[in-house]
């Protein structure tokens, strides 16, 4: 009698255990299902290569890499649409731009003068004659000063350029040139730059940027910059790719040129959306499912040098999503003598890394 009473409170208890993990699964699959269905853009970029005699050599500041697990990432609207042409439909507003404007020009002790917009009021008006109605129509998308030996552009899509027109000079003791200049050099150039210039960003901390490539001659050019650091990865990943500055040198490399800094607005979150991993990613690689008009050479695992979790692709993403960035090495493209020895190619292909099921468009963007 005692054996069967605790026979039947085992039973009691693996049918309670049973029951709240079903509920659980199906309250996580309600969640999931209330997330809206993405689309991916329909122009799709030529790809991009890189130069290097080491996959090694490619290097970005990514935070991500593969030993950091992540099963869901969060995906935002595009405030920022475009035509086939590349030209902005939403963005900043003229209020916006200009506000931008002032705080530039107030970090160098200036007032804003006369504005220059583009297009033009009278470009606006005539396409407004021409029956375009559209909001953006009725507004340019880039204003632009003149300072005192600075010229500043802001445009809707949320980037601002400021360019010195004479080359501000660095300290003596500072290597700002593109090339014979290692890492820890670079780095002391960051640093100083992003202090000199700390208050036209608002970081509170920041990650390094030192990228680069070589050219057909086998000569490395360097570029500069850092995005805004965060304890959080994921927030990391997003400020790598939409919270981040560039600086740009003069020729000579003897001193700065152009600031670059690219804010992107991620105001309005889509949600939460499970993504693949790198497996599953590869797996569609191969299978020639990637964002690049151009088709991958024949593929196999040694081909592949590296592979990141990004957010960022095309500038017609309706959404600002993750994608695995695939380096695939590829045919040089000048197989003669004049090719330096010893220097590789490789091909960037972009995976989406959100789960086909939520991407409406899958099947038909990569169709056979």
């Amino acid at each position: 009698m005692i054996n069967q009473k605790r026979h039947y409170q085992k039973y009691l208890i693996l049918t309670l255990i049973v029951a709240i993990v079903s509920f659980s699964l199906v309250a996580c699959q309600a969640a999931d299902a209330d997330l809206p269905m993405l689309s991916l853009a329909s122009n799709l970029p030529p790809r991009s290569t890189y130069f290097v005699y080491d996959i090694a050599d490619i290097v970005n500041g990514n935070p991500w890499h593969e030993g950091i697990a992540l099963d869901k990432l969060p995906v935002f609207k595009n405030k920022v649409l475009r035509n086939g042409a590349g030209e902005p439909l939403s963005g900043l507003s003229v209020e916006q731009m200009t506000a931008k404007l002032n705080y530039v020009a107030k970090f160098f002790g200036q007032t804003v003068g006369d504005i220059t917009q583009f297009p033009s009021k009278l470009e606006i008006e005539t396409e407004i004659a021409k029956g375009d109605q559209s909001d953006r129509a009725k507004q340019p998308y880039e204003l632009s000063i003149q300072l005192e030996d600075v010229n500043v552009l802001v445009q809707t899509t949320g980037v601002n350029i400021i360019q010195f027109r004479n080359p501000v000079a660095l300290p003596p003791d500072l290597d700002f040139s593109k090339d014979n200049q290692s890492a820890e050099e670079g780095q002391k150039t960051v640093d100083y730059l992003m202090v000199e210039y700390a208050g036209l960003f608002g970081f509170d901390d920041y990650n390094t940027v030192l990228s680069g490539s070589y050219n057909f001659d086998g000569k490395y050019m360097r570029r500069y910059g850092a995005y805004r650091a965060d304890a959080d990865i994921v927030q990391e990943m997003l400020n790598f790719a939409y919270d981040r500055v560039n600086f740009s040198s003069n020729p000579e490399g003897t001193g700065l040129v152009i600031i670059g800094h690219h804010q992107l607005d991620l105001s309005e979150k889509i949600g939460d959306y499970p993504i693949i991993d790198v497996a599953q990613a590869k797996q569609l690689l191969f299978k020639d499912k990637h964002l690049v008009h151009d088709e991958l050479p024949e593929l196999n695992e040694s081909r592949i040098g590296k592979v990141e979790l990004v957010y960022g692709y095309s500038p017609w993403d309706v959404y600002h999503m993750p994608y695995y960035r695939f380096y695939v090495q590829v045919e040089e493209p000048l197989a003669d003598d004049t090719w330096p020895e010893g220097l590789l190619a490789y091909s960037v292909y972009y995976v989406p890394a959100i789960e086909g099921r939520y991407i409406e468009n899958m099947a038909e963007t990569f169709s056979e």
